[in-house]
């Protein structure tokens, strides 16, 4: 059972929460300085996954001119496998302006989940960049999805 999740625009509120699962899902990922710069700034998108009232989960992307770009969605280990990451990814895509067309991201070539979760959402393999992840080192996949339209 899916539990309820509220997914909101993030706030300042949430950083301390945020970068704290950035911390334990990607090791030498964001830190708090770029979550608090990137809350309020233009050409981006911050969400946090609350449940009952705690911040389980986060999503940001950032968009210019046609295209957008997810930079990261992560849910707290305690809370994975529920739909809260699929929730996050959904409600992100909603939330581009209507002038996106294209929306690119990248994931570690060995996470199957988060490949399996994109391309259910309609995204498809563009390209790979080869030892682009460290600690481990892995190749990124490169996945691109329409939205322009509804498509």
């Amino acid at each position: 059972m899916t539990p309820r999740v509220k997914i909101i625009n993030a706030c300042s509120e949430h950083i301390e929460a945020i970068a704290e699962i950035e911390s334990r899902a990607i090791p030498g990922g964001w830190s708090r300085r770029a979550f608090e710069e990137a809350v309020a700034a233009p050409g981006k998108i911050m969400l946090a996954a609350e449940l009952e009232g705690r911040t389980v989960g986060f999503a940001n992307a950032s968009f210019v001119l046609d295209e957008g770009e997810i930079l990261n969605i992560a849910v707290d280990e305690k809370y994975r496998r529920a739909g809260i990451g699929k929730a996050l990814l959904y409600s992100l895509l909603e939330r581009f302006p209507a002038k996106i067309e294209n929306v690119y991201l990248e994931v570690r070539s060995e996470n199957s989940a988060a490949i399996s979760l994109y391309e259910k959402a309609g995204f498809e393999s563009c390209g790979l960049r080869k030892k682009y992840y460290a600690d481990p080192v892995d190749d990124a996949v490169i996945m691109k999805k329409n939205i322009k339209d509804g498509e």
